[in-house]
C-alpha cells in the first residue's frame, strides 16, 4: 500500500506579544534594528522555505504619510538576517498603506515540517532632523498574495500566497525620546495624622531630553468611611533632596473613597537625556484612625495617543490634536477630555509649555511604567 501526503502548505499568524519588542510602543527616531514586527509560519506535509515577501508599511490614517520615518527594512531569522536592508517604495494609491519593501531573495528562511518558525522586520529609523515626524504611528503588515513565495524543499510545491487577508503587525510611535516612571520606596508604611509623602516616584529621560507638564495621582482611603474621614489635603509636590515644594496649579476631584488630584506644573519639568529626578507628592492627613489605609499611584492614559500643543493651562490641562481632527482640545469644536499625563520630547524647535506653543505635546499612552502600582500606608493600631 503506497501512502500519498498532501502538498505542503503554509499559514502565518502574529508571533506571541512581547513587551519591549514586537507590542504597540514608543520608539525612538534614527535608532537601528527596531524590532516592528513578527510573523510566526505554520508548515505542514512538508518544509518550507520562503524565499519572497512583501513588507506593508501602514498608517492609522489614510492622509498620513510615515514613508520618511524609515530609512530601510530587514528581515531575520532569530539573530540572522536573511534578507535586506532595502528602501521602501512609495505607494501611489490613496489609502493607509504608504510604502511597502519587496523582498526578492530571502536566503535561509526555511519553516520545518509540522513545525514552526519566527520572520522578524527590522528597521532603521530616520532621524528627527532628516525628516522623522515624531507623533507618527506606523506598522508593518504581511501582505498575503503580492510577491510571496514559499517552495518546498523535497518536492514540486510551490506557493504565492498565505491566508486570505495581509496580516496587520502592532503600531510603534515615533518620538525623539520618552520618559519612563519608576516607583521609589517610601522608606515607611505608617501612615499619620499630619504631613507626610504618600507616592515618590522616578523619571528618567530616554533617548532625548523630556517635559513633563501635567500628571494625575490618586489616593484610595479605606476603613474609616466616607472621603473625608479621614481626609486628606494641602497636596503638594517637590524634587527630593530639594525641600522646596515646586510651584503647581492644582484640584481635586473625589468620587466613593478615591481622591484623585489634578497637577499641572506651571514651569515644565525638564529631565536631560539620561538622567532621572525623583519625584515626591505629599499630603496633609487628618482624623485618620487605628486600621485607616491610604493607597496612593501616579495615573496614565489608555486612548487617545495624539500629538499637538498645550491648550488649558490649568489643573486640567488639555492638548490641541495638531492634525486637525480636534479629538482633544479646549476649543469651541473640541471634545472636553483632560488626560492624566502630559509629556513633551522637546523635539520641536523652539519648544515651550505655553498655550497654543508647540506642537510636541503627548499624552500617557504607552509611557512604560504607567499607570504605577500602589505605595500603601497604615495608620497603626494605638
Amino acid at each position: 500500500i503506497i501512502k500519498v501526503e498532501n502538498t505542503g502548505s503554509i499559514t502565518v499568524v502574529l508571533a506571541p506579544t512581547v513587551i519591549d519588542v514586537n507590542d504597540s510602543r514608543i520608539v525612538a527616531a534614527g535608532k537601528d534594528g527596531v524590532t516592528l514586527t513578527q510573523f510566526k509560519f505554520t508548515a505542514q506535509n512538508e518544509e518550507l522555505m520562503v524565499t519572497k515577501a512583501r513588507i506593508r508599511i501602514t498608517s492609522a490614517s489614510a492622509s498620513a504619510d510615515v514613508s520618511d520615518d524609515i530609512v530601510e527594512l530587514k528581515l531575520y531569522d532569530g539573530a540572522t538576517l536573511v534578507a535586506g536592508p532595502l528602501n521602501l517604495t512609495p505607494a501611489s494609491a490613496a489609502g493607509t498603506m504608504d510604502a511597502y519593501a519587496d523582498f526578492q531573495n530571502i536566503v535561509g528562511f526555511t519553516v520545518p515540517k509540522d513545525g514552526t518558525k519566527v520572520l522578524t522586520v527590522k528597521a532603521k529609523l530616520q532621524t528627527v532632523s532628516a525628516g522623522a515626524d515624531p507623533g507618527d504611528n506606523f506598522g508593518a503588515d504581511l501582505a498575503y498574495a503580492q510577491e510571496f513565495k514559499a517552495v518546498g524543499t523535497s518536492g514540486s510545491t510551490t506557493l504565492t500566497s498565505v491566508g486570505s487577508s495581509n496580516l496587520a503587525g502592532n503600531k510603534v510611535y515615533i518620538r525623539k525620546g520618552q520618559p519612563k516612571i519608576e516607583l521609589v520606596p517610601l522608606g515607611t508604611s505608617v501612615l499619620i495624622n499630619g504631613t507626610q509623602n504618600m507616592l515618590k516616584f522616578k523619571i528618567t529621560a530616554i533617548d532625548n531630553d523630556v517635559a513633563i507638564k501635567h500628571i494625575e495621582i490618586q489616593t484610595v482611603l479605606a476603613g474609616a468611611g466616607a472621603v473625608g474621614d479621614p481626609d486628606l489635603d494641602t497636596t503638594t509636590i517637590r524634587e527630593e533632596g530639594t525641600g522646596t515644594n515646586i510651584a503647581i496649579t492644582s484640584a481635586t476631584a473625589s468620587t466613593s473613597n478615591a481622591v484623585t488630584f489634578n497637577i499641572s506644573f506651571d514651569s515644565e519639568q525638564q529631565i536631560s537625556a539620561g538622567n532621572s529626578k525623583t519625584y515626591e507628592f505629599r499630603a496633609t492627613l487628618t482624623q485618620a484612625t487605628a486600621g485607616d489605609t491610604a493607597a496612593t499611584s501616579l495615573l496614565s492614559d489608555t486612548t487617545d495617543y495624539i500629538t499637538g500643543d498645550l491648550e488649558t493651562l490649568a489643573a486640567n490641562a488639555t492638548i490641541q490634536d495638531r492634525e486637525g481632527t480636534n479629538l482633544i482640545g479646549n476649543d469651541e469644536s473640541a471634545a472636553s477630555v483632560a488626560f492624566n499625563f502630559i509629556w513633551s520630547d522637546m523635539s520641536a524647535i523652539p519648544h515651550n509649555d505655553t498655550s497654543d506653543g508647540s506642537e510636541d505635546w503627548t499624552t500617557g499612552r504607552y509611557v512604560r511604567g504607567t499607570p504605577t502600582d500602589t505605595q500603601s500606608l497604615t495608620y497603626p493600631a494605638s
